[in-house]
């Protein structure tokens, strides 16, 4: 673990960070700052966790190993559900590390917040299972994001619902009831909010009802929330 360069040696960008996990428990982040370790280890959002110091935002850094005992298998390789119990496994592993490096001590608290539920709309989905593999056994699965378009190939709606929350700026709760697994993709205006529309894209909960078939419904809904009670700047090595 040591700090990583301003940017990333392939990319000229300073916000630009790797995330990568490996075969035989292998990980890989760079150029990520604590805070963002923390929201990854724990499926946070930044407004889920308080009590972070300045450096726990603006210090990057590189974090590089594996897990012991390690998590057998490699993601690339697996269905959809196996790798996400895979990453499952590493982000426990990932919290131990905070512990250990970081003497991260944290506070959880339930709150009922604002939330948005993702709700299965009148006329149905409109969008279909991932089709089997090929006679190859080949499948084309993950998921392409950028500012205002996603593609989910065999994912799960509750994944997608927390992809949302982040473009939403709210917690997004999956209610759809849908549990299969799902091809499809979302395109909407990223400067746009709610039912805004642009004679380009709409806005985000426009786009998920016309293009998906589902809606965003405000509610309330408890929200884990986490304190930080105790954090350190760990050595370098």
């Amino acid at each position: 673990m040591k700090p990583s360069p301003s940017s990333l040696p392939s990319s000229p960008f300073v916000n630009d960070f790797r995330l990568d996990l490996g075969a035989g428990s292998h990980m890989t982040l760079s150029n990520v700052s604590l805070a963002f370790v923390i929201e990854w280890a724990y499926g946070l959002r930044d407004d889920q966790i308080s009590g972070l110091s300045v450096w726990a935002k603006s210090i990057k850094w590189h974090i590089e190993g594996k897990c012991d005992p390690p998590v057998g298998g490699d993601p690339t390789k697996m269905p959809f559900e196996k790798r996400q119990a895979y990453q499952a496994q590493m982000m426990l592993r990932l919290q131990s590390l905070l512990a250990d490096r970081f003497h991260l001590k944290l506070r959880r608290e339930t709150k009922e917040a604002s939330v948005l539920a993702l709700v299965v709309g009148k006329g149905g989905p409109k969008f279909a299972q991932s089709p089997p593999p090929g006679a190859d056994g080949q499948v084309k699965r993950g998921s392409i994001v950028s500012p205002g378009h996603v593609e989910v190939y065999r994912g799960n709606i509750d994944i997608f619902a927390r992809m949302l929350s982040d473009f939403a700026g709210r917690t997004v709760l999956d209610r759809t009831g849908l549990t299969g697994i799902y091809d499809f993709k979302l395109d909407w205006s990223p400067e746009l909010a709610d039912d805004a529309e642009s004679q380009s894209q709409p806005g985000l909960a426009t786009a998920v009802r016309e293009q998906l078939g589902l809606r965003l419904e405000a509610v309330k809904g408890p929200i884990p929330f986490f304190v930080v009670e105790e954090v350190t700047l760990p050595e370098v090595n």
